[in-house]
C-alpha cells in the first residue's frame, strides 16, 4: 500500500520522551490505539549494546480500511517518533502514486487520517524547513 513515495515529517518542540508520550496519546484519541510498539533505541541497546538517540515505532491499523476491507487488522501503519537535539521528529509513510486508482485513494485517506491525528500534538515540516 504504501511505497517509496515522500514521508510526512511533523515536528514537536519537546524532549523525547514526552513527544512519544504526545503522540501514542493523540493516536488512542483518535481511535487509532497502537497494536505494536517498536523501542528501536533500546532494542538496539541491548542487542548491541550501542546507545543511540531515542526512537519508537508504532503500528497503527488506519480506520480508512473500514470493517469491511480485506486489509482491516492486518494493515498496520508505521508512525516513527524520533528524538532530534531537544525537539522530536514524527513521520509518517508518503503517499506513493495519486494515479486515482482505489490503492491511491485509500493511502490518501490513511494519510489524511494520520495527519489529523498528529495536527493536535505536532507541526507539519514543509520541505523547506527540512534538514
Amino acid at each position: 500500500m504504501y511505497g517509496p513515495g515522500a514521508t510526512s515529517t511533523f515536528s514537536i518542540p519537546a524532549p523525547f520522551a514526552e513527544a512519544a508520550a504526545s503522540v501514542q496519546q493523540a493516536l488512542e484519541q483518535a481511535g487509532l490505539e497502537p497494536v505494536a510498539v517498536l523501542d528501536a533505541s533500546e532494542l538496539i541497546h541491548e542487542r548491541l549494546g550501542v546507545a543511540t538517540p531515542g526512537c519508537v515505532v508504532y503500528s497503527v491499523n488506519p480506520r480508512a480500511l473500514g470493517p469491511e476491507h480485506p486489509l482491516a487488522g492486518i494493515l498496520a501503519v508505521h508512525v516513527a517518533v524520533s528524538a532530534h537535539g531537544e525537539h522530536a521528529r514524527v513521520h509518517i509513510p508518503g503517499r506513493s502514486g495519486e494515479d486515482g486508482s482505489e490503492d491511491a485513494e485509500l493511502r490518501s485517506a490513511i494519510h489524511r487520517e494520520l495527519s489529523a491525528a498528529l495536527a493536535h500534538v505536532a507541526m507539519r515540516r514543509s520541505l523547506a524547513f527540512a534538514r
